[in-house]
């Protein structure tokens, strides 16, 4: 177990009492002592290092003359253009609504009987859609549902020849509406009254029309219709009828 080389300086392994730091053991070779071989390959190592740089040396050197003799190497290609992919098209423009317009509505022709009448006024927007929904002027709230019920619930509680075959909307600027009693307004805080719808409405409640006027958004809407009918009815003002008054109690006398 012991060999002609020492290591000094080398630990002791743990838990190894018959490995004496006096005895030259190499750890390296699990407890055998170095050989001849090993010592000799120790001795040619510097050797076989200074060679294998030498080698490396002249392989660069051989290479760096090559590149400075470049005249017969062949030149790389030089790159093809990169192709721009083409543009795409431009998109076209998203088409637009066009403003609404004035639609011809129903409109019975007049026969003495009763039919409900429902006033279109100016407030910008005069089209709408077939049921009404946001967007929509306030003059067609609830139409024609509202209008077809009314006359229905009027024909099955009162004496009235009502037309049940349908029903009107005219301008408030037309004269036809003269041939009707009763006009129906729908939301009159919107409105916008031209000089003609003010001029015709003024006629028609000289003569002795009446509009209903339905659905105020609070007072601020109430006051712009206060403001419309000075202009209809100069000189006159609404009135708050008290619970004893006959209107709300003729029908059922």
């Amino acid at each position: 177990m012991t060999g002609p080389t020492d290591f000094p300086g080398s630990p002791d392994l743990p838990g190894s009492p018959d490995f004496p730091r006096s005895q030259g053991v190499d750890p390296r070779g699990m407890g055998r002592p170095p050989d001849d071989g090993f010592i000799a390959m120790k001795d040619r190592l510097p050797l076989g290092i200074a060679l294998l740089a030498l080698v490396v040396a002249i392989a660069a050197l051989v290479v760096a003359v090559g590149d400075s003799d470049g005249g017969d190497a062949a030149a790389e290609p030089a790159a093809s253009p990169t192709t721009a992919p083409p543009a795409s098209p431009t998109p076209s423009p998203a088409p637009t609504t066009p403003p609404p317009a004035l639609q011809d509505l129903p409109r019975l022709p007049y026969d003495g009987t009763f039919s409900f009448v429902r006033v279109r006024f100016n407030s910008g927007v005069r089209s709408f859609a077939p049921r009404f929904g946001r967007g929509n002027p306030g003059w067609a709230h609830d139409y024609p549902e509202a209008d077809e019920n009314f006359i229905k619930i009027l024909d099955g509680l009162s004496l009235v020849d009502v037309n049940l075959s349908g029903t009107s909307v005219i301008d408030a600027d037309d004269p036809e509406l003269h041939l009707h009693p009763i006009a129906y307004v729908s939301e009159p805080g919107t409105w916008a009254p031209s000089e003609e719808e003010i001029d015709n409405l003024s006629d028609y409640l000289v003569k002795g029309g009446f509009l209903i006027l339905d659905d105020f958004r609070g007072y601020n809407e109430w006051g712009r219709v206060e403001e419309i009918f000075r202009l209809i009815l100069p000189g006159h003002r609404f009135e708050v009828l008290d619970i004893d008054e006959s209107i709300f109690d003729s029908f059922f006398e």
